[in-house]
């Protein structure tokens, strides 16, 4: 069991930090509970934890001024909390070594996500001591606030001294805690291991310095033996975000073949023109009823990706399957089919090569055509896809939601998404997202100790005058005199 400290100047929130998550089926003991920093300097001296997770506004000593003290003679992985949004505080304590950064208030999913990255990254520093494992979110966080910084953290973990090097990225479907890394058979070179997403993880290495293919390295370090999608060799360190997009976009493109080779190296390109026509197409066999030269559009899908865009794909695979649900309102079927929207892990997930994905998409429109009565043609409003968009709007209030975006986000036009959300809600689309943002205001001015300014920001509103205006109007007082 790996030990773990908590500490906040409030204990309440320790306490409740003991019970949002199960700590002992992580495999965590909790050994400490802190409520200033001058204490938890102290009990890291004398148990030396695992793991602390603490709040950045401590008496005596703040969050990062125990970080800074602790790390000159322990390897303590820190979790930040903190009630400030402000980007110094998460960039100073991702440069003291913090390996992640919450915002209150905590959702226990946001404490377990990091919680099982802290263990992640343990069970992986006892295979080895030398190569650094990162998140993709915090590379791009640190590349776009801290460049310097971040280069410099990055040739740290490759072992490089010259200035003239090479470096290459290697992507696998492989997630970052299955990886079986031997250091017997990686000591001759260093390298860094980017957790992309859940299913995929990018290995960054030395290129100038390797000695062994490239499929050796990947089976000898990832444990690893199936496709990979390797990027171009690259000087600039800091423009690696790029090349982990590329050597992701290459692995994915393998999604549209049938190779038996392990490696992939490809240029991406575009074919919008020709998936344009091809909806025309398809359009005008269904405005037609014309379901035989439908089917027959169908077959020729394959051929419509030979960029291998991954990302064309989903949007593509994904207006099919938005036409489809059309055919099943407007003619108020019942079909017996798994219907739903798919992104791109998803769909490569699902259906491993876009042959497979091709044999879906047949089978459902046959399947969906062949429940439409001959007579049928009337039309009906989807209340499923109300439904999934309000759970949208409930999920992302805090971001800056728009009409539009939504409606490009689940394929459906602007202008018919307005009038058929009034119809379904009973209100319009901006006044439900309104109510929902203040609804969740209002219980973090009960439930938190956030300042009202802050709630505003975590509630989608940068301008607090406006959210106050808001505020008042709905409610006839202004935050504060709600608060008391």
């Amino acid at each position: 069991m790996y030990k773990v400290i908590l500490a906040d100047d409030e204990p309440i929130i320790v306490a409740g930090l003991v019970k949002r998550i199960d700590w002992p089926s992580l495999g965590f003991n909790i050994i400490g509970k802190c409520f200033d920093g001058q204490q938890v300097i102290n009990k890291v001296r004398s148990t030396q934890p695992d793991l602390l997770v603490i709040d950045i506004r401590m008496p005596k000593y703040n969050g990062l001024e125990v970080i800074k003290t602790i790390n000159k003679n322990y390897k303590t992985k820190v979790i930040i909390i903190s009630g400030y949004s402000d980007f110094e505080y998460a960039r100073s304590a991702l440069q003291l070594g913090a390996i992640d950064y919450l915002l209150k208030p905590i959702t226990n999913e946001a404490l377990y996500n990091a919680v099982v990255k802290a263990r992640n990254l343990l069970d992986n520093q006892k295979a080895s001591k030398n190569h650094s494992f990162i998140e993709y979110s915090t590379l791009r966080l640190l590349l776009r606030n801290d460049p310097i910084m971040a280069k410099s953290i990055l040739l740290n973990s490759l072992g490089i001294q010259g200035r003239y090097q090479k470096y290459v990225c290697i992507a696998a479907y492989q997630k970052l805690e299955q990886i079986n890394e031997k250091g017997k058979n990686s000591k001759n070179f260093d390298f860094s291991l980017i957790k992309f997403n859940k299913n995929i993880t990018v290995l960054l290495i030395n290129y100038s310095t390797l000695e062994n293919s490239i499929e050796t390295l990947a089976e000898e370090t990832l444990g690893y033996d199936g496709y990979l999608g390797i990027s171009r060799p690259f000087q600039d360190i800091t423009q690696l975000i790029d090349y982990v997009h590329e050597s992701c976009e290459i692995l994915s493109s393998l999604f549209f073949t049938v190779s038996t080779e392990q490696l992939c190296y490809c240029n991406i390109s575009d074919t919008k023109e020709h998936i344009n026509l091809f909806l025309k197409n398809l359009d005008s066999a269904l405005e037609n009823n014309d379901y035989i030269k439908l089917k027959n559009i169908l077959a020729d899908v394959p051929r419509l990706f030979q960029d291998k865009s991954i990302s064309s794909f989903e949007r593509f695979f994904n207006t099919l399957i938005f036409k489809a649900n059309q055919i099943i309102v407007n003619n108020k079927l019942k079909v017996d089919f798994e219907i739903t929207y798919l992104n791109q892990d998803e769909i490569v997930e699902k259906f491993t090569n876009i042959h497979n994905a091709t044999n879906y998409l047949k089978d459902l429109f046959n399947h969906v055509l062949s429940c439409i009565p001959p007579a049928d043609n009337s039309a009906v409003v989807s209340s499923d896809m109300i439904i999934e968009i309000k759970e949208y709007i409930e999920d992302n209030f805090y971001k800056p939601l728009s009409l539009k975006e939504v409606s490009e986000k689940f394929h459906i036009d602007a202008s018919y998404l307005s009038k058929r959300f009034r119809n379904e809600v009973g209100e319009t689309f901006i006044k439900y997202i309104t109510k929902v943002r203040m609804e969740n205001a209002c219980y973090m001015l009960k439930n938190t100790f956030l300042s009202c300014r802050e709630i505003s920001e975590l509630c989608g509103y940068d301008d607090y005058s406006y959210f106050k205006k808001v505020f008042r109007r709905l409610f006839g007082i202004t935050p504060t005199e709600y608060r008391g």
